[in-house]
């Protein structure tokens, strides 16, 4: 069966099984567990999951009010499905591969305890992300709430790909620091050093959000999209050109985006249609080739 769009594009009905080996991509309308039900065994190099917080509040589209993210599953619900989506997630992992889980403060405590440390294994954490935004109202009564948490697990520590030359580096805040160094060391790179910027480190501060102005927010607008910028750093150190990137709440598609820029294969689905019209018009702005996967 054929579906319109910019190009003409195969669709696949499922069940079935997806067949990823060969470097397809595909955007599903499924709901999570439908998806990853479709994916073989140990056939995914990255995931990257930005599910339901838990939060229990509707999130509009500032662009357009009619479109509306509902998250408004009761705690236990919501365990359940994350318990379901991580079993799932630790099956279709290849052995080098990893996961990032993005989540925020309401939960993500519970999710590392309840369900990562218990499905992926404690030792399998490799380390804790804080995306730090620094946008919006501040509260009266706490310290304002400005930032993300993302989990990144391996399927197993010691065997998954982690290549650190391949992250984005930052301005260094203090430039001359790196020029006292040189001359306290008796070295002569602190230019090349300031040039070459500062490592990343755990907690990003230097990716803002998809502003209501923003091109990237004019073109692909969703209920609580991340930007491309922040995911592809995600990605970069954990994959190489060819590798299978999932992501089963993909809202934007900005996962596909990133992917997609890295030279790398993608399956993403998201049970709201509004969610998977976005990202398959993001991914025909983009000229990326894709198969289209229904109900």
């Amino acid at each position: 069966m054929i579906r319109n769009s910019s190009s003409m594009i195969n669709t696949i009905k499922l069940p079935t099984t997806l067949p990823i080996s060969g470097g397809e991509s595909y955007v599903a309308h499924a709901s999570c567990d439908e998806l990853m039900a479709s994916l073989p065994d140990e056939s995914v190099d990255v995931i990257y999951a930005d599910p339901p917080f838990g939060s229990g509040v509707t999130r509009v589209d500032p662009r357009d009010p009619s479109i509306l993210y509902r998250d408004d599953a009761d705690v236990d619900q919501w365990l359940r499905m994350l318990r379901s989506f991580v079993v799932a997630s630790r099956r279709v992992l290849k052995p080098s591969g990893s996961v990032f889980l993005h989540l925020d403060w309401r939960g993500v405590h519970e999710v590392k305890l309840l369900v990562m440390d218990e499905v992926l294994g404690r030792d399998n954490q490799i380390g804790e992300i804080i995306w730090s935004f620094n946008w919006g109202c501040r509260q009266k009564d706490r310290f304002a709430r400005k930032h993300d948490t993302i989990l990144h697990y391996a399927k197993e520590s010691g065997a998954h790909r982690f290549d650190v030359s391949r992250v984005d580096r930052i301005p260094y805040k203090a430039p001359e620091l790196q020029m006292y160094r040189a001359k306290r060391l008796g070295k002569d790179d602190g230019p090349a050093r300031i040039a070459a910027g500062q490592p990343v480190t755990d907690v990003f501060h230097d990716i803002s959000i998809v502003g209501t102005g923003s091109n990237e927010r004019k073109s692909n607008s969703y209920p609580t999209m991340k930007p491309v910028k922040l995911i592809k750093r995600l990605l970069s150190p954990v994959v190489i050109p060819g590798s299978v990137v999932l992501d089963p709440f993909c809202g934007s598609g900005a996962s596909m985006e990133a992917a997609s820029e890295l030279q790398c294969s993608f399956v993403v689905g998201d049970a709201s249609e509004k969610a998977v019209e976005v990202t398959k018009s993001r991914a025909d702005r983009l000229k990326v080739k894709y198969f289209v996967v229904e109900r």
